[in-house]
This record gives structure tokens, sequence and C-alpha cells, in this order.
């Protein structure tokens, strides 16, 4: 589901076949205009006069106006005796969405690993922006999307290297194209190339301003950018993380997270807790130190972090223990049993 709110006050809201008009006045109907048309006529103006709407954003709306929203969707589809589609939020409530990382496989071509995501009974994945699907390749980007409709694999996020205080934030539009082209609205991307204890006091403010123009680009776009939880980066370390989302304070600037494989469980799993408020997508793997084991020696320690999660998200496997594709469905096999009841 997504959105546009105009000057006026007007939202427009879209579940992907139907267009509702919500007016200031509280009004609420089937839109006369498409929302592919009006965003297209959008593009001439100003983008003070109107913004993108997160679907996050579209839940909160005040004054019941999801609900409005809503009501006359499943409205529209009766009269047609369609099933209303079930939505995102309503999905997210009942049940993890599991996933791959594409760059888990980077030898293998999008369809092999699109193939092998559909053997493994997984449902999204994350598409390397480095190998399987480079930003400028319009081209490729446009093949992938017919293979993930092809599959019915959905792309839960772009998984970019662009990396704030380091790439300009010039091509960041570049990135978010070529992640609407492919079907998400969340981009990974990398925060600086330090942590915040071996960055000066003018690194640090130089970073965290180019982190808010990246937000607000990626609020006029729509989209949602979020921070890596990797090492050599600033949101290395939980208090530097929670810091940036503070001062960021954007729901179009988000986290991932990930365990750190040099702490303990105890300690992933206060890292976690500290995230956790911030984090749309999680990393899923079991490393201890620099040695890679089978998912299914972890799932205690798994089930663990979940906890610290106040809702099922995505849920996403990197890297294999072996780096071998047959390895998959073993691995998806464990993902499962963690989340089981």
């Amino acid at each position: 589901m997504k959105g546009i709110r105009l000057a006026s006050g007007a939202v427009f809201v879209s579940d992907g076949r139907y267009t509702v008009r919500l007016l200031s006045s509280g009004a609420c109907d089937i839109s006369p205009v498409a929302y592919e048309v009006l965003e297209w006529d959008l593009r001439t103006e100003p983008p003070d006069k109107w913004e993108y709407l997160t679907e996050s954003e579209i839940l909160a709306l005040p004054g019941g106006a999801f609900e409005k929203i809503r009501k006359v969707l499943d409205a529209s589809y009766q009269i047609l005796e369609q099933p209303s589609p079930k939505r995102k939020n309503e999905r997210k409530q009942n049940k993890y969405q599991l996933g791959l990382v594409s760059i888990s496989f980077r030898k293998q071509s999008p369809e092999e690993i699109l193939k092998a995501i559909k053997e493994a009974g997984l449902s999204c994945v994350e598409w390397g922006s480095d190998v399987h699907a480079p930003c400028g390749d319009i081209k490729r980007l446009r093949e992938i999307a017919h293979l993930q409709k092809a599959y019915g694999i959905d792309c839960s996020s772009y998984g970019t290297y662009f990396r704030l205080g380091q790439t300009p934030v010039s091509e960041l539009k570049a990135y978010i194209k070529a992640a609407k082209i492919l079907g998400t609205n969340i981009l990974r991307l990398w925060c600086g190339t330090n942590s915040g204890a071996d960055m000066t006091k003018q690194e640090k403010e130089f970073l965290f301003a180019e982190c808010h123009r990246a937000a607000e680009i990626a609020k006029k776009n729509g989209v949602i950018l979020c921070m890596e939880c990797h090492s050599g980066t600033f949101t290395q370390y939980p208090e530097d993380a929670v810091e940036l989302m503070n001062t960021i304070n954007s729901p179009h600037f988000r986290m991932y997270w990930q365990p750190f494989q040099w702490l303990d469980a105890e300690g992933s799993l206060a890292v976690a807790r500290a995230v956790a408020p911030y984090t749309e997508h999680i990393h899923v793997f079991n490393w201890r130190g620099g040695e890679r084991l089978p998912l299914d020696e972890g799932i205690q320690e798994w089930r663990s972090y979940l906890t610290a999660f106040p809702a099922p998200c995505t849920l996403l496997l990197e890297f294999m223990p072996d780096d071998r594709i047959e390895s998959l469905s073993a691995e998806a096999a464990a993902l499962k049993t963690i989340i089981k009841d």
C-alpha cells in the first residue's frame, strides 16, 4: 500500500489495483484519478507541494482515516465479487516473511537464485546491487522484475553498497529508481566508514548532515533507507545506532539487525533489544567468530533473538555455511523451525 498527500491535505492511497481519495473534509471514496496518473502528473510540481506516504504512515493517519480507506477498498472488491487482498500489515500480524539475500550466491544467476528460493519454500529476495542488480542497468532490473513475477517471489529489499558519508547523496535517486523497478520501497545502505568512537566531531557532523539529506530524499520518494548493522560503520555499536536513529527521527530512515559473530548470544540479544524499535529487516546466519555453522545448530539462540522484536518481520537468510546453493533448502528448513510456536 502506498500513498501521496497533496498540499491541500487530500490523500490518495493505492493498494496496487484501486486508488482511494481521502479529502481534508473527511470524505472518502474511489478516486476519479488513478494513482499512477496522479504520480506522473505530480512530476511537474515542486516536491514541497506534496509528499509520498509509506504504509506505516498511512496506518497512522489521524481520525480513523485508514479504516475509512480500507472500507472503501473492501466495498470496491465486493461490488466486483472479488476477495479483498491480504494487506502487508495484516500479513505481518500473522507470520514472518522469509527470504534470501542474493549475495549469498554471487556466482549464480538471478533465475537460478529465484528457482532455489521457490524450491526452498521462501517468499522473497533481497537483491544485491553489486552483482545481480546494478542500479544503472535498467534492462537487467526489468528482466529480474519479470522473473520475480514468473516465480511468484517478492522483492523484500534492495541491498545497496551506497555508503552514506562517502557516496554522494545526489546518486541516491538512481538506487531508489532501481528499487522501485524491482518492486520494493526498502533500500539497505551502509553508514559511514568508522564507528562513532573512531570519528572526529567534524566527521560525525558531516555524516549526520548527509543522513538528514538522504532521509528527506527518501521521504519525497516514498522509500525507507535502512542502515546495515555492521562492523566498520557508524551503526556498528548499538549506542551509536540509537543516537543516529533518534537524531534523524524519520520513518524513512531505519535499521537492519544481524548478530555480531564476535559477541556471545547474550551480547547479541542486548544489541537486538537496543535497535529493535528501529528495525525493518533481519539478516539471519549462524556464525561463531570466523566459523560458519549450519543454522539448525543455532535454533535456540535465534528464538531468543526474535523475542527482542515487537512484531514479526522479514527474516532473510544470508550466506550458507558452505556457500553452496544446494544447502539453501536445509537452511530454510531450520529458519522455519525457528519461527514455529
